[in-house]
């Protein structure tokens, strides 16, 4: 049996990127769930692979990575072949809507979404963003080179629920008020960020469409952003990274999405860095709050940095061992890419 997968970004569809790392521009391990998917479909003598290794024909069934607004062609070829067609939802809808199209969802037998909103447990099958989980948790005081990080992409959004222009106050203030306590990483900062005042124009839908595609197409005068100070660059490991600071700014894209808990958080476990944490509103249904700084605790960010900067010792490694329990004590199992294979594996839809 033949598994055809294809991914909405075309970086993973040639050559079977999608099971490569170096394809993968930011982020850690982010390739594993799907090597490990693909081990596991060969144990069972199943084969899967990008649509580029062979005829769409020859495959026995789909696997499509994000709804393929960008490629209806080949999800429509898919179709007409009758065979049978999955979805695994990725990406919230502030960066994709088309995923959350109730009618783009008619086109498949199976899809697997974070959302409980939507789970029945027939079409719709519940999966938790999958990680690596390492065996071990180390750390040493001596690491700790800094008091706090982040690393994300420079984005914008015109969402109400977007996070982006949180993640620029969070550089914004300690810029203002601390340079020496924060380094940034990630990609594409380097050309700076709108200043302040153009901020109702990034909530205006038209207006932030226009300011966007000038900004992707490098046509916007340099005087309307300024640069980023504690900019560093990017980074060849994330949790390496991470495992130098004591804290990490850690916002997911959206907030108020339920279910929407990616790779961000868990990052910074597993570099046992602890996590200044804002998106999904039950967060601590899901992870224990005494392995992370709630954002929402706090009027503002004044009093988040006067949190950390005066936390003794034995707090945090407080903090830093409640994270290794919850690491270790297989109490995160639904958030490793063992689960997510496996619900997979066992949901999909192989043939007609």
């Amino acid at each position: 049996m033949k598994i055809g997968v294809f991914s909405y970004y075309d970086i993973y569809n040639k050559d079977n990127g999608i099971f490569d790392k170096n394809r993968y521009p930011i982020g850690e391990n982010l390739e594993y769930p799907f090597v490990l998917l693909k081990e596991k479909l060969q144990n069972k003598n199943i084969t899967i692979e990008t649509l580029d290794q062979r005829p769409l024909e020859e495959f026995d069934s789909f696997l499509f990575l994000d709804f393929p607004s960008n490629n209806i062609e080949i999800l429509n070829k898919a179709k007409s072949l009758n065979k049978s067609l999955n979805l695994v939802i990725f990406e919230c809808e502030i960066i994709k809507k088309n995923n959350w199209i109730k009618t783009n969802h008619e086109y498949f037998d199976k899809v697997f979404t974070w959302n409980p909103d939507l789970v029945d447990n027939e079409k719709y099958v519940k999966f938790y963003w999958p990680n690596q989980v390492p065996s071990q948790l180390k750390y040493g005081n001596e690491k700790k080179e800094k008091l706090c990080t982040m690393i994300s992409g420079n984005k914008i959004n015109y969402d109400k629920r977007e996070l982006y222009s949180e993640r620029i106050k969070a550089i914004n203030w300690f810029e203002k008020n601390s340079m020496i306590d924060f380094d940034l990483y990630g990609t594409g900062w380097e050309s700076g960020v709108f200043y302040n005042f153009f901020n109702p124009f990034l909530k205006n839908k038209i207006s932030f469409k226009v300011l966007n595609k000038l900004d992707r197409d490098n046509m916007l005068p340099s005087f309307l952003k300024k640069n980023i100070s504690v900019y560093k660059g990017k980074v060849n490991s994330k949790i390496e990274t991470l495992q130098k600071y004591k804290f990490s700014i850690c916002y997911e894209n959206a907030k108020n999405i339920s279910g929407y808990i990616t790779e961000k958080i868990f990052d910074s476990f597993f570099a046992l860095c602890v996590p200044v944490y804002l998106g999904e509103n039950n967060i601590k249904k899901y992870i224990p709050e005494n392995c992370f700084i709630d954002y929402r605790d706090f009027k503002n960010f004044n009093e988040i940095y006067r949190y950390m900067i005066n936390m003794s010792d034995v707090e945090y490694f407080s903090y830093l061992e409640n994270i290794k329990k919850f690491v270790l004590n297989d109490k995160l199992d639904k958030f490793n890419a063992e689960n997510f294979v496996k619900v997979l594996i066992e949901n999909m839809k192989y043939s007609k």
